[in-house]
């Protein structure tokens, strides 16, 4: 769970290097058991990058609702609704992030000037659209993990072998410097 936790910190820390402190996060809600654990781990990643900037985390600005493009952009219109509006908004998925693009665009809210938005996996879409995101490397993990079940089928292996595949920060153009 670290990856998640990293790529939390990775998408808090570009918006937070861009001058934002005002950081909402929106994300699909999340039940007891452990099959979102990534997605939890995701969202202290978001909450450490505040800390470690000494930024006051706001339980106003975190939202969350079932995953989809629609339920996002009702999250997003809410939060840039309020008195106090975040000036950046890091999305638990590129699909979200699409429906935070779409509520700014309703609400005639500028991306990225006056709202910077990141998404998180590394969908086609997110390079069609211009979205930045943090981009978790799917097609490489999948080839690793064969290659992996293969030589354990082989080699029937005692050891436990742990994989890291690194992240990446695909900088495009959902984000700008805080005027």
């Amino acid at each position: 769970w670290v990856v998640a936790r990293q790529a939390g910190r990775m998408a808090t820390g570009k918006l937070i290097g861009l001058g934002n402190a005002k950081i909402a996060y929106v994300r699909a809600s999340l039940n007891a058991d452990d099959r979102f654990q990534a997605a939890r781990e995701r969202f202290i990643g978001y909450q450490d990058a505040l800390k470690d900037a000494d930024i006051h985390y706001d339980e106003r600005y975190h939202l969350e609702a079932p995953h989809g493009r629609f339920e996002a952009r009702e999250l997003a219109k809410q939060l840039l609704s309020m008195d106090d509006p975040p000036t950046a908004i890091f999305a638990g998925s590129d699909t979200q992030a699409i429906g935070v693009m779409d509520a700014a665009f309703e609400l005639r809210i500028h991306v990225p000037n006056e709202l910077s938005v990141v998404g998180y996996d590394g969908i086609r879409d997110a390079e069609y659209l211009g979205l930045t995101t943090v981009e978790q490397p799917l097609f490489d993990s999948g080839f690793e993990a064969v290659n992996l079940l293969i030589s354990i089928i082989e080699n029937n292996p005692t050891e436990v072998q742990e994989i890291t595949m690194p992240l990446n920060l695909a900088k495009r153009n959902t984000t700008a410097p805080y005027p």
